[in-house]
């Protein structure tokens, strides 16, 4: 078996601190968000591989004003 095999899949779940309620109001015509193309990193771990904790970095804004962020995250297994 492979670990890439479907029997070692969970369901998808949100990860911790990887989106948040957009907190800003934008103009007529405009949608926002927070969380848009996220990119996750753990900074110990080998390229393309994740830790349960690293970076998540994204979109966040209006569609006129956007801005490149970043924050932890928190991978939590049952």
């Amino acid at each position: 078996m492979r670990r890439l095999d479907p029997q070692y899949w969970s369901a998808p779940q949100l990860i911790e601190n990887s989106h948040s309620p957009l907190d800003k109001t934008c103009g007529a015509g405009e949608s926002g968000f927070d969380g848009y193309s996220p990119s996750f990193m753990s900074p110990s771990h080998a390229a393309g591989h994740l830790g349960k904790t690293g970076l998540v970095f994204f979109m966040n804004g209006c569609n006129v004003k956007r801005k490149f962020q970043s924050r932890t995250f928190t991978i939590t297994t049952k």
